[in-house]
């Protein structure tokens, strides 16, 4: 532990990161934000399909129904902004693979609130689905060699736009 003359009111105070220098550790940590922003925003998305499955139970033209399809349309515009702050910070493909993950969110929704049971079907697209988006988040790129979930990848797609 040292004392900082220019800062009095900081002590630094050695952590032990696993043996990850600060700078790569901080990089580490905005991958795991970029991450979860986009499926914050994916997860956004996916309740688009919820207002309209509500909708769709309503009748045509009914205030009820105007408010669902108005709330889906906010949601689309607000989403429409957040997917243009996502592509600044992350590739294009591992963007568009984890988009995919909707899909689960629907079956999802359809199980807990609209009490409707999967096929084995449709549980077997899910699983092929996940497992799509598993292979193309961390298959080798052509110019790293390295897979996009590596510290040499994501991240460094919003370095370029700054």
């Amino acid at each position: 532990m040292n004392f900082d003359a220019k800062r009095p009111f900081r002590v630094n105070v050695p952590i032990n990161n696993g043996g990850l220098a600060p700078a790569r550790q901080k990089h580490k940590m905005d991958k795991l934000k970029n991450i979860f922003f986009l499926h914050a925003i994916i997860f956004l998305y996916s309740l688009t399909s919820l207002c309209a499955k509500f909708a769709s139970k309503l009748a045509f033209f009914s205030l009820h129904w105007i408010l669902l399809y108005g709330l889906q349309i906010f949601i689309l515009g607000i989403y429409a902004i957040l997917w243009q702050q996502v592509l600044k910070r992350l590739p294009l493909n591992f963007a568009f693979a984890n988009k995919s993950l909707t899909i689960l969110w629907g079956m999802l929704f359809g199980i807990l609130i609209f009490k409707e049971i999967p096929t084995a079907t449709n549980i077997i697209g899910g699983v092929i689905v996940l497992i799509g988006v598993v292979i193309m988040v961390t298959a080798p790129t052509k110019d790293k060699g390295d897979g996009l979930l590596t510290d040499a990848s994501i991240g460094e797609e919003g370095a370029k736009h700054e």
